[in-house]
């Protein structure tokens, strides 16, 4: 199922994908939705792809300067996690509704003769 540009909009914001170039295209976040079935999950999982970009970064020092690009690593990871525990709360949650969604069947009265 294709999500609306609403949808992909509302992801790309949710992992910082917002500039241009964007990072990833329309069609490789439904791709992912595809594979994941929860926008939640989606997230985790453009994090992963983005965690193993950033795993590539390293600090950089040349004279009075520096720039600490292992600081993006920490952050998205930081990020990633906080979005797999709202896919865990939102899958126990889920799996607590259909708990209470269940039904018995009523016993049937057995006839005596």
């Amino acid at each position: 199922m294709a999500l609306t540009p609403a949808e992909i909009t509302s992801i790309r914001r949710k992992i910082g994908d917002t500039a241009s170039p964007s990072a990833f295209s329309d069609d490789e976040i439904n791709a992912t939705y595809d594979e994941q079935g929860t926008s939640t999950l989606t997230v985790v999982a453009l994090f992963d792809e983005l965690l193993v970009s950033a795993a590539r970064l390293t600090d950089y020092t040349q004279n009075a300067s520096s720039e600490k690009r292992s600081q993006v690593f920490s952050q998205l990871e930081k990020l990633r996690d906080k979005y797999q525990a709202l896919a865990n709360k939102e899958a126990k949650d889920s799996k607590r509704q259909v708990v209470i969604a269940k039904t018995s069947k009523p016993r049937r009265e057995k006839d005596t003769p």
